[in-house]
């Protein structure tokens, strides 16, 4: 399940300037009640490459070695008031994301689970 809404994210995030279009088409044609959930919707996925690139960042400046707690310590500075935790396919493309770079840039393994917890204490 979490594979496909992270392929869903990544392609929103790619080929947003094409949706863009499509829906300018359709609000057009339904006398634009769409306008409003575009731009907060895309706003969201702005927001949510900023983050993307924040944790790249920190990832990067951390480095190898670093620990889980290094890491979890700088995921909730960045994260902390980060609203796209609430939303589902968000916060599976940025916990796919940090598995993977985590990994691959600090030598540091995450489960979906240990980021799970963190969601959840981040988003209460």
């Amino acid at each position: 399940m979490a594979v496909p809404i992270y392929y869903v994210v990544v392609i929103l995030l790619y080929y947003r300037g094409d949706l863009k279009g499509i829906l300018n088409k359709r609000a057009k044609a339904t006398h634009e009640p769409l306008e409003t959930e575009e731009s907060d919707e895309e706003n969201g996925i702005q927001d949510l490459e900023e983050m993307i690139n924040k944790i790249k960042g920190s990832l990067e400046a951390l480095g190898m070695p670093a620990s889980k707690e290094d890491i979890l310590e700088k995921l909730r500075q960045i994260l902390v008031n980060y609203d796209g935790l609430r939303k589902p396919g968000f916060r599976v493309a940025l916990t796919n994301f940090i598995i993977k770079q985590a990994n691959v840039l600090c030598g540091v393994r995450f489960s979906e689970d240990d980021l799970e917890k963190e969601w959840k204490d981040l988003s209460r």
